[in-house]
Formats: C-alpha cells, structure tokens, sequence
C-alpha cells in the first residue's frame, strides 16, 4: 500500500478518535455542572467529581496538542514542498 494512503487512512483514524474524544469531554462538562449544582456531601462523590475534572482537563490538553501537532505538521510539509 502505498505510504500516503497509509497516513492518510491513519491520520482519518485519529481524527475520528478526537471527534468521539471531544463529544465524551462534552458529557462529562455537562455532568460536572450538574455536580457543582448539588453540591454533594459524601466524600467519595466529591473525591471522583475532582478526578472526572482531571480527567476533563487532561482530555483538552490532549485535544489541543492534537490540533496543534496537526497544523504545525501542515505547516512544515508545506514548507517542505514549496521552493
């Protein structure tokens, strides 16, 4: 197969990969107002509202590196290819 294909067929892959990424972030955002409104006394609640908010965080950093690895890639093949 050839190189190009293959990266290509990868790189759709991971795009699809962050598309589910970001709608999951999405869902938990909305589940983390939701906590903040209810304002939970149990412990063990708050402990994994604070862990899902990590994980939040982690989840858009990842997204956001993501992004930019994708348009500096873009940018130095163009710069690759132009004279």
């Amino acid at each position: 197969m050839n190189l190009l294909v293959r990266e290509s067929e990868r790189f759709q892959g991971a795009e699809e990969q962050l598309n589910g990424l970001k709608s999951d972030v999405e869902m938990l955002k909305c589940f983390l107002e939701d906590a903040d409104v209810k304002k939970h006394t149990s412990a063990m609640v708050r402990n994994t509202i604070k862990d899902i908010k990590e994980i939040v965080l982690d989840a858009e950093d990842t997204v956001e590196t993501f992004i930019l690895e994708k348009k500096l890639g873009n940018t130095n093949r163009t710069r690759k290819f132009s004279c």
